[in-house]
């Protein structure tokens, strides 16, 4: 992206920065720091939906609106056609009477972009900057008729889009294959990082070597072959934790194995997490290619066990193998053979001044600051 000119934005100040969706941001760590600069930079205006199991950080914005709020994840991806004919007419109403003509709308959905791109081009919204942040890759075979028109709409119509930003360079790659690209779309890789700065602290464990795995499992993941190779590792050298929400499948599966070493902690909030890292030497992610969203992988857990200076075993996704550059990161292997997955563990080097050392590299590398500055500078953004 050096080599090509940005788009250029409306002239102006801004008037204010709106995070609008007709989901939620609140289940995205990323956004936050986001909403942060954004805050730092002007008034922020939020329109979400909310939901009873996260926490909602956004809720610092100058103004906040629920759409509607949901109890649990459950609920939210249950809801019916009356919940999400009132999330359309609440978010359209918003945005179209918000009174700013010039501000900055970031949004993470295809109804709140079309909706944006539509109002840009009639002129209602002629100054605006849009943003627009894909967290969930867009498979156009799963989508239903609506969300298929709006992707239409938004690929006739993109010029009006002034920045794309996506997790992960296929992910980026595979959105201009489905769209009609002009020459002036601008945009950015911002990977799901953070700004943590644990790596040089570690809490007193049992002497055994941690393996961790943090996030939900189900039976679509490399499970079965993890647990295969679990059993193989020496009990009295291994405690192996699983950190998360897990299908009662998978918890049926690990009690089979009557395996004392193995410790299911349950799902934490994520604001709660870090004294858990702190404890892992060696992370795992379990995921399995069964769809574009687990090929092309963009998982925060990636970025958060680097930043606590935790080396990472998984399996070779393509996904993973464009961030993976260094062998201190870790190890990616082929995960349907057990054998594999227990030499990547008893070869992996752990050591407090080798967890310094991966912080370091994760700070030099992937600390979020430096791809907020990218954001910043792509902007443009004029403010007081």
């Amino acid at each position: 992206m050096a080599d090509k000119k940005h788009k250029q934005l409306p002239k102006g100040k801004t008037t204010g920065f709106h995070l609008v969706s007709i989901g939620t941001f609140s289940g995205l760590p990323l956004v936050k720091y986001i909403f942060d600069l954004f805050h730092s930079l002007g008034e922020t205006h939020v329109v979400q939906c909310t939901m009873g199991n996260f926490h909602n950080y956004l809720q610092q914005a100058n103004t906040h609106q629920t759409v509607l709020h949901f109890p649990t994840n459950k609920e939210f991806n249950s809801q019916g056609t009356s919940h999400k004919i009132k999330k359309y007419l609440k978010v359209f109403s918003n945005v179209l009477f918000d009174g700013s003509t010039r501000a900055c709308y970031y949004t993470i959905d295809l109804f709140t972009l079309a909706l944006l791109i539509f109002l840009k081009k009639v002129r209602v919204k002629r100054n605006a900057v849009i943003v627009y942040h894909q967290f969930e890759l867009i498979e156009p075979q799963q989508l239903n008729r609506l969300d298929s028109f709006f992707l239409k709409y938004i690929s006739k119509n993109l010029k009006q889009l002034n920045l794309a930003v996506f997790p992960e360079e296929n992910r980026m790659n595979y959105f201009k294959s489905l769209v009609n690209t002009p020459d002036d779309t601008d945009y950015l890789l911002i990977p799901n990082s953070n700004d943590n700065d644990f790596g040089n602290t570690q809490q007193p464990g049992s002497g055994k070597t941690v393996v961790g795995h943090i996030g939900a499992v189900g039976l679509g993941h490399y499970i079965h072959s993890f647990m295969e190779a679990v059993k193989d590792l020496p009990q009295d050298q291994y405690d192996v934790l699983f950190i998360g929400s897990l299908q009662q499948e998978v918890i049926d599966l690990i009690s089979g194995y009557n395996l004392t070493n193995v410790k299911l902690i349950g799902q934490i909030p994520h604001n709660e997490l870090s004294s858990y890292y702190e404890t892992i030497d060696i992370g795992v992610i379990l995921y399995k290619d069964i769809g574009l969203n687990y090929r092309f992988c963009a998982p925060n857990k990636l970025y958060e066990y680097w930043s606590h200076g935790i080396p990472v075993v998984a399996h070779e996704l393509p996904g993973l193998t464009s961030v993976f550059a260094d062998p201190m990161e870790g190890k990616l292997v082929d995960m349907t053979e057990p054998s594999t997955i227990v030499q990547a563990l008893m070869n992996q080097s752990v050591s407090v001044d080798n967890r310094k050392a991966l912080n370091e590299m994760f700070k030099r590398k992937h600390h979020i600051a430096q791809y907020l500055e990218l954001l910043k500078q792509r902007l443009q953004i004029e403010h007081e």
